[in-house]
């Protein structure tokens, strides 16, 4: 892969666990009843989608060749973006692992809670990638 698809890989991963924050992480359901919680319902919620974000908006405008609308140099940019989709990475898996207890079996993740795992995992993976210098546009291109 070249840098250009890495980059779109780590803007669309952050595009996705931002969204992923707003639909439900957790749903619960017993009989008649059920309920669920979205992300930002759990504070730590909030921090994932401000830093998914950014992480997007970064890499994002920097794969469409609109980086030079943000002004910062592009390093910067890179690391910025990469430390924002590893801190939402971060709280994610934190969170993935931190189920409630449940000992009638009725609670269970929900599709936001995938979606923001896979998305800050393939983003910040990507960020990763790309900040070690990898991309070079070899192998099976």
């Amino acid at each position: 892969m070249d840098k250009k698809q890495l980059t779109m890989i780590a803007g669309v991963g952050g595009a996705v666990a931002a969204v992923g924050t707003l639909l439900p992480w957790w749903s619960a359901s017993a009989g008649p009843f059920s309920m669920s919680a979205s992300g930002i319902d759990w504070g730590g919620g909030v921090i994932v989608l401000l830093c998914a974000a950014a992480g997007a908006v970064l890499f994002g405008a920097t794969a469409l060749g609109k980086g030079d609308k943000i002004p910062m140099p592009e390093k910067t940019k890179g690391l910025v973006g990469t430390a924002c989709l590893g801190v939402a990475a971060l709280l994610v898996v934190i969170k993935f692992f931190d189920m409630p207890s449940d000992p009638m079996g009725v609670t269970s993740r929900g599709l936001g809670m995938w979606l923001s795992l896979a998305g800050a995992l393939a983003g910040v993976g990507a960020a990763v990638v790309l900040m070690r210098g990898g991309g070079g546009g070899g192998g099976g291109d």
